[in-house]
């Protein structure tokens, strides 16, 4: 290539080759220097590339630096200096960036956002930012909209922030997008937060043979401690041929655990494991032993830790001695208190009998 002079695209594939690489940051640096001494700085290309360089590798003030020099500025570029900021965690200056790109004529696109919002999410005040990108007119894409209703779905107090966020979903069609996963996760949020309603009707009007659809449905009815919708889908995927995971059997060991029903729930529990092969989880053991001990079944959630692992049973025992608090089982009381002695260390029991006693 003798007598061929490097041009802005030549330098501007070097230094997203560099950055690919993960080269050194003082190989980048000579690049840098070559490219000063040609006078590219300040084409598109190469600016990019070296905003997403130091961006990736560079402080905030060497990537502010940078940033400056650039005299004409895309989306692309803000979104290199955006996800920097988030990089480094200077969340606020990112969301700035939002604000300054507008005042420059840039809008912000979906990929603006969704750097600012994975940033904002880990410090758990995505409500705000999402307050922020509704003023702002900006349709948050499907990951986000994910996101979003899976953390009102954590918390109890957002029912009226997921049912927003459904009508928008709803009246901008960006439901036809990514759709069974944002049906299954309308029906997760809804049930989470006790909409049980709201996840039914989503579950008729949008039919699917997804576990995950029919887990999340089952699931919610057994928080709200209703026990026959549970059995009854769990007797509806046996007819449409859907097979059940651990997940379904916990939501059947929850309904029965909250309705009392002790036989249904012990008849289940050995299915899952003879019928089905599922050996129990922590979960499980933990909704058998609550099951017996809200029935005042204690000699029979004692004896079924006789078959768990040590390690399980510990934590199991702590839970069993929190239902001797009942008055009216002193006889188990007594029993299983000298069972504890014998197997329970004494700081351990000593921290669940101030509970218990």
């Amino acid at each position: 290539m003798e007598g061929l002079m490097p041009n802005p695209a030549t330098y501007g594939s070097c230094l997203v080759c560099c950055i690919r690489q993960q080269e050194e940051q003082e190989v980048c640096e000579r690049l840098y220097g070559s490219i000063l001494k040609k006078g590219f700085e300040r084409d598109i290309i190469i600016s990019t590339a070296l905003v997403s360089f130091y961006a990736s590798k560079g402080s905030v003030e060497e990537l502010m630096n940078v940033f400056d020099m650039v005299s004409i500025r895309d989306v692309i570029t803000w979104n290199a200096l955006i996800g920097g900021y988030v990089q480094h965690g200077h969340l606020e200056e990112a969301l700035n960036c939002t604000r300054a790109m507008q005042q420059e004529g840039i809008p912000p696109d979906v990929v603006s956002w969704n750097m600012v919002f994975l940033g904002f999410l880990e410090q758990e005040d995505i409500y705000n930012l999402y307050a922020h990108m509704e003023a702002q007119g900006v349709l948050p894409d499907n990951v986000i909209f994910v996101t979003l209703l899976r953390a009102c779905g954590n918390d109890l107090g957002s029912l009226e922030i997921g049912k927003r966020i459904h009508a928008q979903i709803s009246q901008k069609g960006t439901i036809c997008g990514g759709r069974e996963e944002l049906i299954n996760t309308l029906i997760d949020m809804y049930g989470k937060c006790g909409s049980m309603s709201e996840a039914q009707h989503l579950f008729n009007v949008e039919p699917s043979k997804l576990l995950f659809r029919w887990n999340a449905l089952m699931m919610g009815y057994a928080r709200q401690g209703v026990n026959q919708p549970v059995l009854y889908y769990f007797h509806r995927m046996k007819e449409e041929r859907i097979q059940p995971d651990e997940l379904t059997f916990l939501s059947i060991l929850t309904a029965c655990s909250h309705y009392g029903s002790v036989k249904r729930g012990q008849k289940y529990f050995k299915s899952m494991i003879k019928d089905f092969g599922f050996p129990p989880t922590m979960r499980h053991l933990i909704s058998m032993i609550d099951l017996l001990g809200r029935a005042g079944q204690l000699d029979e959630a004692m004896e079924s830790l006789e078959t768990i692992h040590p390690e399980r049973e510990l934590i199991l025992q702590h839970m069993l001695l929190d239902y001797c608090q009942n008055p009216g089982e002193t006889e188990f009381n007594r029993k299983y208190l000298d069972h504890a002695l014998m197997t329970i260390s004494p700081h351990h029991l000593s921290l669940s009998s101030k509970q218990s006693w």
